[in-house]
């Protein structure tokens, strides 16, 4: 009906993807070509409206299913991804092979083997041995609450941070240190705006 609801493709593992949830849960592909792979991998995409993937962005999975215009109040296709508990490398695959069943059902075709799909895909490398990683520890931002009071429309500093870019993150910091060494009184905020 607008132009917000045109269609658009979201990445549900993002394309930039800074977020302690998908650093984390996809440690094991950590190379620039693995991680452009599993972004653009057919299963990992997502039709969804413009104004709806601009307000996901980079958000953690479980943000993605629950923010106010989530996956779980979404198509079929997004009802479908709002059940799992996680997103991980093995989901995008599963995910991209039904999609390739769909295609072979709904027009009639036949792909050569399901090792064919998997590098249709781009995703042979999931099958490569790798050693165990451990999970990256996640940053703990409490000491930034400090001044935190409850106050209408006002957040945790903690919950805002965990959901930005890590490297706007580190930059900030570095920034609002700085600051801090020559104003001493002070202190930071954060709205829910």
């Amino acid at each position: 009906k607008t132009p917000k609801d045109k269609v658009s493709i979201e990445h549900i593992y993002p394309q930039k993807p800074s977020n302690y949830y998908w650093r984390n849960q996809f440690r094991k592909y950590p190379s620039d070509e693995e991680k452009h792979a599993l972004a653009n991998s057919l299963g990992n995409l997502l039709p969804l409206s413009m104004s709806v993937n601009s307000s996901l962005q980079n958000d953690s999975f479980k943000d993605k299913k629950q923010n106010r215009y989530g996956y779980d109040k979404g198509s079929y296709s997004e009802g479908e991804i709002a059940i799992l508990e996680d997103w991980t490398p093995e989901e995008i695959l599963k995910r991209g092979l039904r999609l390739l069943e769909f295609i072979e059902k709904r027009w009639d075709l036949k792909f050569p083997s399901e090792d064919y799909k998997i590098s249709l895909l781009g995703l042979k490398f999931l099958f490569d041995e790798r050693p165990d990683v451990p999970e990256i520890e996640e940053i703990d931002y409490s000491s930034r609450d400090d001044h935190y009071n409850g106050t209408k429309g006002e957040i945790k500093v903690s919950d805002h941070l965990k959901k930005k870019d890590l490297y706007m993150v580190e930059y900030y910091f570095k920034f609002f240190n700085a600051l801090k060494e020559r104003i001493p009184s002070l202190y930071e905020t954060a709205t829910s705006h």
